[in-house]
């Protein structure tokens, strides 16, 4: 496959040759993916930082 010449693109299903995957959807897909993880670790840390204050609470609670 050929960035600089579309025409030298491989079909993306052999049967149908003007079906073709443009380069665009992949930078997408991986733009979207690393947003994703971006925003599950951002969770994940708040969740962890949500626990601690809860067990500081729970520990000014206690006499």
């Amino acid at each position: 496959m050929s960035l600089e010449n579309p025409d030298q693109r491989a079909p993306l299903v052999e049967s149908q040759p003007d079906a073709y995957m443009d380069p665009v959807w992949f930078e997408f897909v991986a733009t979207f993916t690393a947003l994703v993880n971006q925003q599950q670790r951002t969770i994940k840390e708040q969740q962890t930082a949500i626990e601690d204050l809860e067990q500081r609470v729970q520990a000014l609670e206690t006499p």
